[in-house]
């Protein structure tokens, strides 16, 4: 064992469970904007969506998969 208490050890598990979440949602919904522009058939459209998972990712899928993975470290029980 690591020798953390109870409470820090579950504060870790949720911040882990809740960056999982944002992670997955997040490359859900990038998939699911990619594929709608790619049907609309709008080359404009599809470079200001590629722009705006560009934007996605740089500010939500990268920190969660850093949280995610600084956290998973420290919840290994």
């Amino acid at each position: 064992m690591l020798g953390i208490s109870r409470g820090y050890y579950d504060t870790l598990k949720f911040l882990h469970v809740v960056a999982v979440i944002a992670w997955v949602g997040g490359g859900i919904y990038a998939q699911a904007l990619g594929t709608r522009a790619l049907r609309e058939g709008d080359p404009a459209r599809l470079a200001t969506t590629a722009t705006a998972i560009g934007d996605l990712g740089k500010r939500l899928i990268a920190p969660v998969a850093i949280a995610r993975s600084s956290s998973a470290s420290g919840s290994s029980r």
